[in-house]
């Protein structure tokens, strides 16, 4: 019940047996718990850098640093920051039988990187790209078996997400296909970039993985799946249509995907130079007929990558201010994926 999900049993019940018997009925009661009206709203929820908090930033600054991923945690509420990488507090971990999107995606990217390894550094012609595809689904249960050899995929929900996961990957060679012009070179799979940058007297570990980068003739194209959904006006900037500055535009909750695009870049410039042309996409496989582009309208990469240095210089001052504490305030809002969404949803209700 504090999980708010059924256990195995329940699911078990409901999916496989209720369908073959016209004699079983399903109920789902509910029941609300409400506060009583005389408890006072919480006060601001906060930790206080004391310092050996403050000796645990400066390490994971150093050490292990700032990605995509941290500084979306970040933005989304730096307490849930704090819990899971500055004290390596771990998401709650799900034991049922039913795979997550998290695992969902995780079948689908094993099985494209399984498919391009054989390719790496050579040249991808349309024919190449028929033999993927066709490779890719004639092998389909071998490779969701490496991927997830822990999970029954033959009966339930799990043989539908199987189904789909399999439809899908069709669906991108289809549409990779579709887009051929011509042949192009895979440079690179799951490519790791890091850097550093010097912020309060720290230098600070910057890296992100890739999973793909691409050479179609003098332009690099750096991809990123995703099986989730991609807002397009989200990855895209246009001075004239915001009054947000690039800085002010990075900051903000809701561009978590295009935060992680111009990170990308930042990291990759430093390898490939700011002046190279570059193009940085997603594939959604819940979009896949849509052109989801990295777009930053008039501005140099010069100007991006500054911008971006920017940011990750002001994260990490903040991060080592010992008089702004990890702070959540009441009422703001969480985002559901965040690793602490429930906790601090809670925390912000009055009576809690």
């Amino acid at each position: 019940v504090g999980r708010k999900e059924r256990s195995r049993f329940l699911y078990q019940l409901e999916e496989e047996l209720l369908p073959v018997n016209d004699k079983m009925r399903f109920f789902y009661p509910e029941v609300a718990v409400s506060a009583p009206s005389d408890i006072p709203a919480p006060a601001i929820l906060q930790v206080h850098k004391t310092p050996e908090i403050l000796q645990k930033i400066r390490n994971r600054l150093e050490n292990k640093g700032l990605s995509a991923t941290s500084l979306n945690e970040y933005f989304n509420g730096e307490l849930g920051f704090y819990w899971r990488y500055i004290e390596g507090i771990k998401a709650r971990e799900k034991d049922e039988a039913v795979i997550g999107h998290n695992v969902f995606g995780s079948i689908v990217h094993y099985i494209l990187e399984k498919t391009d390894e054989f390719y790496v550094g050579a040249l991808i012609t349309r024919e190449v790209l028929e033999n993927q595809k066709r490779s890719a689904l004639a092998g389909f249960d071998i490779l969701l078996k490496q991927s997830q050899p822990d999970f029954d995929f033959e009966y339930g929900l799990n043989a539908v997400l199987k189904t789909l996961a399999k439809e899908l990957i069709g669906k991108y060679f289809d549409k990779r296909l579709r887009e051929f012009t011509e042949p192009f070179y895979i440079e690179a799979l799951e490519k790791k970039f890091q850097t550093t940058v010097e912020a309060g007297g720290v230098r600070v570990k910057v890296e992100g993985t890739v999973d793909k980068i691409e050479r179609h003739g003098d332009c690099l194209v750096v991809i990123d799946y995703k099986t989730g959904d991609v807002d397009p006006l989200k990855i895209r900037y246009a001075p004239g249509r915001t009054d947000l500055s690039l800085h002010d535009c990075l900051r903000l909750q809701d561009r978590d995907k295009f935060r992680q695009l111009l990170l990308y870049k930042f990291l990759i410039s430093e390898l490939y130079g700011k002046n190279a042309k570059y193009e940085i996409k997603f594939y959604s496989f819940r979009k896949l007929d849509s052109n989801l582009i990295l777009e930053v309208e008039n501005h140099t990469n010069e100007e991006i990558w500054a911008a971006v240095h920017e940011l990750i210089v002001n994260v990490a001052t903040d991060l080592l201010d010992a008089g702004k504490p990890f702070t959540k305030e009441p009422g703001s809002k969480v985002p559901s994926y965040s690793d602490f969404a429930d906790l601090l949803e809670v925390s912000s209700k009055p009576g809690t």
